[in-house]
């Protein structure tokens, strides 16, 4: 499900992954247009436009979008969120109290301890492949969101915690 099931069910903690065949650097409205800012897309992604997916404040899209494409960081992670009323999506407004989203690219620091492996990723992995990704590429990149999890278990561990 994603993030706009989501709101429609007005959860409280969301921690999403956006995977995407085509690097977030290249094509942002499937995240620009959830917070209404208007940014080019193609025919696969947001036909909708910004003013009718926006579910959050513009002001918050400058540094989810810095995050999520910084190497160093790759993820966003906001607090205490105003959901906005979206008739269109069937979103009522509420607040999340957090909302993460990981992105797939390629962060610092990560390898695997075989290089054979690593060796034989496409070298569009992990995020500029044609719809499908290689078998390789695929379990590579449960792996990689694997790692960032652990990497960052400070962010993820309050929201875990909470479902107990």
């Amino acid at each position: 499900m994603g993030i706009i099931g989501l709101l429609q069910k007005q959860t409280d903690h969301i921690i999403a992954f956006y995977n995407n065949n085509i690097p977030l650097s290249e094509l942002e409205s499937p995240i620009a247009y959830l917070f209404g800012v208007d940014v080019p897309t193609d025919s696969m992604n947001s036909l909708l436009g910004p003013s009718l997916s926006q579910v959050f404040d513009s002001d918050l899209y400058p540094s989810v979008i810095s995050n999520m494409t910084n190497s160093k960081v790759g993820i966003a992670k906001l607090q205490d969120v105003n959901v906005l009323s979206n008739e269109v999506m069937e979103v009522e407004s509420y607040v999340i109290k957090n909302l993460i989203i990981v992105s797939n690219i390629m962060i610092d620091g990560f390898e695997l301890d075989d290089s054979r492996i690593m060796k034989r990723l496409s070298s569009s992995w992990p995020d500029s492949y044609m719809f499908v990704p290689p078998e390789v590429d695929a379990n590579i990149l449960c792996m990689f969101n694997d790692w960032k999890v652990q990497n960052n278990h400070e962010l993820f561990e309050p929201i875990l915690r909470s479902r107990d």
